[in-house]
């Protein structure tokens, strides 16, 4: 199947999602977007990057929800056009826009960087990965993300994934392979780490209807019933933390992740609520941030750790989208390394 006659296949699927999308007073007209492409941010609002417009056309228009459901149309643009993307939260609270098709019908080979801070993209020149489209890619634990299926250059189903170093840039193919190649499928983090892919469509136009999950420990996949692998609701707790608590020879410039068993609240995770102290309860200066919808949640000092030494994250005062509260919690580990004061 040809590139194009897949990018006309989502358009249509997009133009029935775009009548779902909210606008703001001044009633502009938002693009079209496939659901993947709702991206909530670490700050609570929720970002829709590109999509296809009223004509089926890969657009570059950018909306950003304010404080209620109503939608704003910024003046900044994605640098390329581009449709069937994925917009994924990073550990540092900006968003990685990869792949998709463009106007000419072609897979994007350029990725973007998008910083809410200042509400800017950037073309990221260094990206080593297999550029892709209608695929999925999800942040796992340890602040790698899992690309999955979608289409390649020439229209080609990929069946491969990669893991991309969020920090490097850089992808490596594992050598697995999804059970059922696919593209247009969801792809969500559970709570015991692993990666539900759901639905998409087949090489010859029709629906996938087996599930499989991604072990990030084999990195395989599996099929999966329709409640196996489920995330039922749970009671807002901590799941999983890099690195455990009570971990030792921790690396000195290591990320800090914490997995929710259910989503938390976005806006309840923030550095007043997850605290990093350092010995004498010295707090140690780190950005917050939440990602993938609030199953995760990353803890970067500003600066490298000190060797051989105790550090306690303490999280307080998380709350879930219900607004059930999180028993105060903390993580204790030891860096790598001897003492400063010792040769």
């Amino acid at each position: 199947m040809k590139v194009r006659t897949v990018l006309n296949c989502l358009s249509m699927f997009a133009l029935v999602l775009g009548f779902f999308l909210h606008v703001n007073a001044q009633d502009v007209a938002a693009p079209l977007h496939q659901a993947q492409l709702l991206t909530l941010l670490s700050d609570g609002r929720t970002l829709l990057a590109g999509g296809f417009n009223g004509n089926h056309e890969p657009t570059a228009d950018v909306f950003l929800t304010g404080g209620a459901d109503a939608m704003e149309k910024l003046i900044v643009h994605l640098n390329v056009a581009r449709a069937g993307h994925s917009a994924t939260v990073l550990p540092d609270g900006t968003v990685l826009i990869f792949g998709g098709v463009g106007r000419d019908g072609k897979v994007v080979a350029s990725a973007e960087l998008f910083d809410p801070a200042t509400n800017q993209f950037s073309i990221l020149t260094d990206i080593i990965a297999v550029p892709r489209a209608f695929h999925t890619a999800t942040l796992l634990t340890d602040g790698k993300i899992l690309l999955a299926g979608g289409v390649t250059a020439g229209g080609q189903f990929s069946d491969d994934i990669q893991l991309l170093d969020w920090r490097t840039h850089s992808a490596l193919s594992m050598q697995s392979f999804l059970m059922s190649p696919r593209e247009g499928q969801t792809a969500i983090l559970l709570a015991d780490g692993g990666v539900r892919v759901s639905g998409g469509t087949d090489r010859f136009g029709r629906p996938v209807q087996l599930d499989e999950i991604f072990d990030p420990v084999s990195k395989r996949f599996r099929f999966v019933n329709s409640s196996e692998g489920a995330d039922f609701p749970r009671t807002l707790g901590i799941a999983a933390s890099i690195p455990d608590d009570g971990a030792a020879g921790v690396s000195l410039q290591g990320q800090i992740a914490i997995r929710f068993s259910a989503l938390a609240n976005v806006r309840t995770v923030t550095a007043k609520n997850l605290v990093l102290t350092g010995p004498d309860e010295q707090v140690i200066p780190a950005s917050v941030a939440a990602a993938e919808g609030g199953r995760l949640a990353f803890v970067l000092p500003a600066a490298p750790l000190q060797p051989a030494t105790s550090y306690v994250l303490r999280v307080k005062g998380v709350t879930d989208n219900s607004g059930q509260l999180l028993p105060d919690a903390s993580i204790t580990f030891e860096t790598e390394g001897t003492p400063a004061d010792q040769p």
